[in-house]
């Protein structure tokens, strides 16, 4: 079988698995609420939550040289990423600690697609009226040219209501000795 194409089942395959966990801790979490409802007694969310993301990615290298002149390869694409995640894994007062986890498709950079899977700790600042601040940082596991697994970090400022979302932020994977800078859109559903 041709290798890139079985790299793109591995990559599906792993993406499967991770919405499968996610749809059964959904699951867990509300099959032990008496009330068969995702609310607590205090009127929030269960902390469990998913969405997707549309922006840019884009990198800058150096390409090489001709002569004594550098060339650089500035680029930018289209770039998705499809996550999910638990805000309220420790909740100090306003700080909450949580996990998330997502796969983001960075576009095609000289000839070669870019995917990457992360793995993050979210912090988030829960501010007035909805709003919170975030911060993640943790791992990618990336696919283009060769494989690899690099460090990602995220910050951004969200605007949430009783089970949905907006989020703009800016992420930065680290593939190949290579800075993706990602700027992204979300919206998502609070269960």
């Amino acid at each position: 079988m041709n290798h890139q194409l079985t790299e793109v089942l591995a990559m599906k395959n792993v993406l499967g698995l991770i919405f499968i966990g996610l749809a059964m801790s959904f699951d867990i979490a509300c099959a032990g609420n008496e009330t068969d409802q995702t609310q607590n007694s205090e009127g929030n969310t269960s902390g469990y939550y998913s969405g997707a993301s549309i922006g840019t990615s884009s990198i800058d290298i150096n390409c090489g040289h001709y002569g004594r002149y550098y060339y650089d390869c500035n680029d930018s694409e289209l770039a998705f990423r499809l996550f999910g995640g638990k805000s309220d894994v420790v909740s100090l007062g306003p700080v909450d600690l949580g996990i998330e986890i997502g796969y983001a498709n960075l576009g095609q950079y000289m000839y070669e697609e870019v995917d990457a899977i992360d793995a993050t700790v979210a912090l988030r600042v829960n501010l007035p009226l909805g709003t919170a601040i975030i911060g993640r940082a943790g791992y990618a596991a990336w696919d283009a040219s060769n494989d690899g697994t690099d460090d990602t970090w995220a910050v951004g400022i969200e605007k949430g209501w009783t089970h949905a979302f907006a989020r703009i932020e800016f992420q930065r994977f680290d593939i190949e000795d290579t800075d993706f800078d990602v700027y992204m859109l979300s919206g998502g559903y609070k269960f």
